[in-house]
């Protein structure tokens, strides 16, 4: 059983610029790895179905090809303004690849070398490369500051990857790095033990309410006495995402027409992203594609436990807010003090148990890239590997459209 993965790759202001897509293995699977079928597995599954446009939106996808795939007839079926190509480069001479990437420059194709070591085939490649990855776990600190030196000679940006905390993120930046793979964004740093500010304060009060079956009528006291808030669900609720024939000018029209659910949606987004203070958006594009990863997961589990709209609605809360402490840079067990959440939500975030618990761990599972927990956690919940791809690449089509 196979499955597909995803790194995002962030630019030096920690805004989201691609992601490299790979197939991960289960290390249970007999059969030997194929350079050849992973590579045309993950070009069928991003550039297929749904499409990378809804994907990628208008970010890179940056893919491992396997040498007999560098072939213009193979890669005329795929976009060239959204696909990197990324190569690996062996230690033996290899003039046939170095004619194959300088033909596929020449027609426009963007190429990255990944994991750069100086050895002669790589060396031949670096000029016609587009970018340049250095794996940040093998070279230390002296040997990327000279292979950044070094490198600087030639066009090409320079992508340092497995970067896994803010620590490793922050050294490659001082040493002139362009790129960062990696999930380290996601790693809470320093928490702070305090309350969320007043403008937090609000939304979370309001999110209690939904949470408690309030009333309209409260709902639209609470929203209207923030002018800011208020510019926002008006602006929102008049976008062109949701259709509306007539302009809606009142609160409470805009609350009939978004509902309760969607409400509670739309303010979870604003409580972590809409402030001067927002984390990188990176980080709020992971949390939102777990919450709609966990929603769709619970859709497809075949025990129909989950079947029920509250569950589901549930557990996209639940994935949203695993990734709380690093959004709002506060401990978890602070903000659960401030929102009230049903029990199943909070077994869940914080032990990871409960109905909600598997699900959440499958989504964890599967950012990670951990196949074991995968295959064990989906044949709990009667889940394929394919059917955990498919709804993993419809989750981050869903959160590149916020």
């Amino acid at each position: 059983m196979h499955y597909l993965g995803h790194h995002p790759i962030l630019d030096r202001k920690q805004a989201l610029f691609g992601y490299e897509f790979f197939v991960q293995r289960d290390k249970a699977e007999s059969a030997p790895d194929d350079a050849v079928l992973d590579s045309a597995s993950v070009l069928v599954s991003l550039f297929s179905g749904l499409g990378a446009e809804q994907v990628l939106a208008d970010k890179q996808g940056f893919v491992q090809l396997a040498p007999e795939l560098l072939e213009e007839e193979t890669l005329s079926l795929f976009p060239r303004d959204r696909l990197v190509l990324q190569i690996k480069a062996g230690d033996q001479a290899d003039a046939a690849l170095v004619e194959r990437c300088n033909g596929l420059r020449a027609r426009g194709y963007r190429l990255a070398l990944d994991n750069f070591t100086p050895n002669p085939v790589s060396l031949a490649l670096l000029p016609l490369m587009a970018f340049i990855k250095i794996d940040a776990r093998q070279a230390d600190a002296e040997r990327m500051q000279a292979y950044s030196k070094a490198l600087r000679q030639f066009p090409a940006k320079l992508i340092a990857t497995r970067v896994d905390s803010p620590a490793t993120a922050q050294s490659c930046q001082e040493l002139g790095l362009d790129y960062f793979q990696g999930f380290y964004f996601a790693r809470p740093g320093l928490l702070e033990d305090r309350s969320p500010d007043s403008s937090k304060l609000t939304i979370i009060q309001i999110l209690n309410q939904l949470m408690g079956q309030a009333e309209i009528d409260a709902l639209e006291e609470s929203i209207s006495r923030d002018a800011a808030l208020s510019f926002r669900l008006l602006r929102y609720i008049n976008s062109a995402g949701h259709g509306q024939t007539h302009e809606i000018s009142s609160i409470r029209r805009a609350l009939v027409a978004l509902g309760r659910q969607q409400l509670y949606r739309w303010l979870t987004l604003i409580l972590f992203a809409g402030t001067s203070d927002a984390p990188p958006s990176a980080l709020v594009a992971t949390a939102a594609a777990r919450g709609r990863l966990a929603e769709l997961l619970g859709q497809q589990a075949g025990n129909g436990q989950f079947n029920q709209r509250d569950s589901l609605d549930q557990l996209f809360i639940v994935g949203m807010f695993s990734l709380m402490e690093p959004l709002l840079n506060t401990p978890l067990s602070r903000i659960l003090q401030e929102l009230h959440l049903p029990e199943a939500i909070v077994a869940a975030l914080t032990l990871h148990q409960g109905p909600y618990g598997p699900v959440l761990s499958l989504v964890e599972a599967v950012e990670a890239g951990d196949t074991d927990a995968m295959r064990a956690l989906g044949a709990q919940l009667s889940l394929t590997g394919d059917v955990i791809s498919k709804t993993y690449l419809e989750a981050m089509a869903w959160a590149a459209t916020l």
